[in-house]
């Protein structure tokens, strides 16, 4: 039998090479997609139900939110298990399918089965991320060089800039936050100025609700064109908040600032996060307030394709969110800008911007002097008067030089305030004398105008 095997395979030379290198090649691109983790996701089948009831004992939340979850839930398709949690506002039920279910047809049906489910006004139930109880693959936390930024102004970096990017990464479900202070706008209300004009809580609550809103239109026409007619409402500051009216009291309007102070201010605290890092040589690195993040994956997905994803989209926040000063660390490998080379590039950067930034001011001052010099040479021309003894060549010389000085001047743009004085002057003195500027241009031999000279001053 071996014979013959060996016998055919050396007859058959390029058949047994060909299978040969066919086999090679199948098992590169096998070995290739074949997926590789270090932590093998062995959690079953999950889908979580999340309901939150603000200001709510768990008792309440427990009778009108978890039982009549649970009721509805009961009798899906492959569900082992039925596991609930009820806490003060709060509440979150596990299902637990068998391996013989598919994921995402769990999850469609129970979307379907918390749309049927009857709950208190106001209160909807939604369904957990897409991921695995191993699925938390990142942890980073933010960090600022910058004494201006504090951990109320990183977390909401966090909230509105750092996690909105990373949730972008294919096969990210969830970007958690913990620690910081969350910003808000606060209005402390004065309770003895809501009494005397006779407003209560609710009141002023609607009011706010509904003067913050846009409001659409029709059109106007105007000529061949549209032109679409829309009320903006939306409140972008503590100012808008301040300008509210809350109410007309004998034609005269009642604002939020006259029985309220309004400003940004924390949000009470649940809790505060910490972290420390040990280095080898003994120095413990801590940091009692500090703002963390944590990533989910996809319960399914590729725990190396997703984290390359996320290490990249990583250095584009450095390179361009971060840019002020603002940089995000890894809590298992700092991803820090440790490179001497870029730093010594960042430095010579820095003394470049600061000796520009002196020249500047060196010019800004020679300006201002020049300024002042051509605003008093306007006053005393302004203060002469018409007499024998002064000729009205010498006050158009005098009028061009203080015209040249200005324009000179007038290359600075943070000085239009003092050019616009000084040119007042100029238009006054112009008047009085019933002078008029026209541009004197050279000719060339065919008579057709050229370069501009300048400005020159002619009387009547």
């Amino acid at each position: 039998m071996i014979r013959n095997l060996v016998a055919f395979a050396l007859n058959n030379r390029f058949v047994v090479l060909s299978l040969a290198l066919l086999l090679f090649v199948w098992g590169a691109v096998a070995f290739k997609a074949l997926p590789v983790e270090a932590y093998p996701d062995v959690a079953n089948v999950w889908v979580q139900v999340i309901t939150q009831w603000p200001g709510r004992a768990a008792e309440e939340v427990e009778q009108q939110v978890t039982v009549p979850i649970e009721i509805q839930m009961n009798g899906m398709p492959h569900v082992q298990h039925v596991r609930s949690a009820s806490l003060a506002g709060l509440s979150v039920v596990n299902l637990i399918f068998d391996d013989d279910s598919d994921n995402d047809w769990d999850r469609e049906k129970v979307n379907e089965r918390v749309g049927q489910v009857t709950l208190p006004p106001g209160v909807t139930a939604t369904i957990g991320p897409d991921f695995s109880p191993i699925g938390s693959i990142y942890w980073y936390t933010l960090k600022s060089d910058n004494p201006s930024y504090g951990v109320m102004e990183l977390k909401t970096l966090q909230d509105w800039v750092i996690a909105k990017y990373l949730k972008s990464v294919p096969d990210v479900v969830d970007d958690s936050s913990f620690g910081g202070i969350t910003r808000e706008y606060q209005i402390r209300l004065d309770p003895d100025k809501m009494v005397s004009y006779g407003l209560t809580l609710a009141q002023i609550e609607q009011q706010l609700t509904n003067t913050n809103a846009n409001a659409g239109g029709s059109f106007i026409e105007q000529g061949a064109q549209q032109i679409n007619v829309r009320a903006v409402g939306l409140v972008r500051d503590v100012q808008d908040i301040d300008k509210t009216v809350i109410k007309t009291q004998n034609g005269t309007p009642l604002r939020i600032r006259d029985i309220a102070v309004v400003e940004q201010g924390p949000k009470i605290r649940l809790g505060q996060i910490g972290k420390a890092i040990h280095r080898s040589d003994g120095v413990v690195l801590d940091d009692n307030d500090v703002v963390e993040g944590i990533l989910f994956m996809r319960k399914g997905a590729d725990t190396a394709t997703t984290l390359e994803g996320i290490h990249a989209m990583v250095r584009r926040l450095n390179e361009s969110v971060a840019a002020g000063q603002r940089e995000i660390q890894n809590l298992r490998a700092q991803l820090g800008t440790d490179n001497p080379r870029r730093n010594n590039e960042q430095a010579r950067d820095a003394e470049r911007s600061s000796s520009r930034n002196a020249q500047l001011l060196d010019e800004s001052r020679d300006q201002e002097k020049l300024l002042a010099q051509a605003k008093d040479e306007a006053a005393r021309i302004n203060q002469l008067h018409l007499n024998d003894e002064v000729s009205l060549v010498e006050q158009q010389t005098r009028i061009t030089e203080l015209s040249d000085k200005l324009r000179i001047a007038s290359a600075t743009l943070d000085q239009e305030r003092q050019l616009a004085a000084a040119g007042k002057d100029v238009r006054e003195l112009m008047a009085a004398r019933q002078l008029h500027v026209i541009d004197v241009r050279d000719a060339d031999s065919n008579g057709k105008p050229g370069n501009a000279f300048g400005r020159v001053f002619l009387t009547e």
